[in-house]
């Protein structure tokens, strides 16, 4: 038997063995950082309603919530005319929390 006749099963059989890609419970994204699988809010349908519960979750005092809901604004909705607020916002909230790097970043995008 040819050494390609017994090559060839074992290496079919490890590409239909290899396992897909997995579930993470911490990614990374390029461009947006590392996050937590899970912790966003839902999205809204439109822009202005994500703004109206961002601004809700904002003035509630929930500024963890409202910082995710601000960041999926500009993710879903990014060609809105809410966008560049949203930004604003995100890089507000980071400044608030002292996280200077990520509010630089956030403001240069």
């Amino acid at each position: 038997m040819s050494k390609t006749a017994l090559i060839l099963p074992l290496v079919l059989l490890a590409i239909l063995a290899w396992p897909g890609p997995g579930e993470a419970a911490v990614v990374y994204r390029s461009g947006e950082g590392w996050s937590v699988e899970g912790e966003e809010t839902p999205v809204e349908s439109s822009a202005a309603e994500q703004m109206h519960k961002a601004e809700g979750l904002e003035a509630a005092g929930n500024s963890r919530a409202a910082y995710n809901a601000y960041r999926s604004l500009v993710k879903h909705f990014a060609a809105s005319a809410l966008a560049p607020k949203a930004q604003r916002k995100v890089a507000l909230l980071l400044e608030q929390h002292s996280d200077f790097d990520k509010t630089r970043a956030a403001c240069s995008v």
